[in-house]
């Protein structure tokens, strides 16, 4: 009797089988446009990275608007509307996942797995498995926890854009202060736990501030790359204590000093002019 020919008598349909296989001719399909949306999230945070950019850089040059309520209400809103998105991104590209590890055991599965049919339907009975939604939700829901649990907190604060919109809004207000994360080097900070605006090398204020990826330490391009260059052997930090070697290779810019020397100097002419007004 071939699988497709109907049993001697019917079987008892009162205990359904709890697992139901998945036709060999079902194909799910795991895309379902989320390359698409996940474009579309793409841009969203990129207007919204852009848009905050530009403020950051206006507000740089105009320190007096730090000071005013609608800076709060619009840094709140911007990170807010970020995270929002990035939330968004993190819950699309969990689905993705669940879909395709889904599909694959789907895939690996199909010839070992039993088509359910009146010949065979005592048998699917007695298999104890989750079936292809179960399976599938089960997932979704294991991969959502661990990205939006504390992970998620971890994932959106490594993010770069982020970060650096966080961070921007903090040094616009103070630029001398250290982050909350961040550890003052005592070597590079000055009389009350600030951050030291200048170079280490030249003492003078940063205007192209690179930073080392080996011991986070920040020169001033030029004075870094000289000594570099100009050493035969392996060029060692400059910092007193550190025990770090670099290269150029090591070097990146470091917006954030640069925004922090940009803030300082626009604060201070403030000052000046300020007093000059007063007398």
């Amino acid at each position: 009797m071939s699988s497709t020919e109907a049993p001697a008598s019917l079987p008892n349909f009162k205990e359904f089988p709890s697992y139901i296989p998945v036709h060999p001719s079902v194909k799910p399909n795991t895309e379902f446009g989320s390359l698409l949306l996940l474009r579309e999230i793409e841009e969203q945070l990129l207007n919204i990275k852009s848009s905050a950019e530009s403020f950051i850089d206006y507000a740089s040059s105009n320190p007096q608007l730090v000071s005013n309520s609608s800076f709060k209400v619009y840094s709140e809103q911007i990170l807010s509307s970020f995270e929002k998105l990035y939330l968004a991104k993190t819950k699309l590209q969990a689905l993705q996942l669940a879909l395709k590890n889904t599909h694959r055991e789907l895939v690996e599965n199909r010839r070992s797995t039993l088509e359910l049919t009146l010949s065979n339907y005592e048998s699917c009975k007695e298999l104890v498995r989750k079936n292809f939604a179960d399976g599938f939700s089960d997932d979704l829901d294991e991969i959502i926890r661990e990205k939006l649990g504390a992970r998620f907190e971890e994932l959106l604060h490594r993010d770069p854009s982020f970060n650096f919109i966080r961070n921007s809004f903090f040094v616009l207000q103070f630029p001398e202060d250290p982050l909350q994360e961040e550890t003052v080097d005592e070597e590079l900070a000055v009389e009350g736990g600030k951050i030291s605006l200048k170079d280490p090398l030249s003492m003078n204020y940063f205007t192209d501030p690179v930073v080392s990826k080996k011991c986070s330490h920040v020169f001033e391009r030029h004075h870094i790359v000289r000594q570099i260059r100009g050493t035969r052997d392996r060029y060692a930090c400059p910092v007193t204590g550190c025990d770090a070697y670099l290269t150029e290779g090591d070097l990146s810019p470091d917006q954030l000093m640069k925004l922090r020397v940009k803030v300082y100097m626009g604060m201070a002419k403030k000052r000046d002019h300020e007093s000059v007004v007063r007398i």
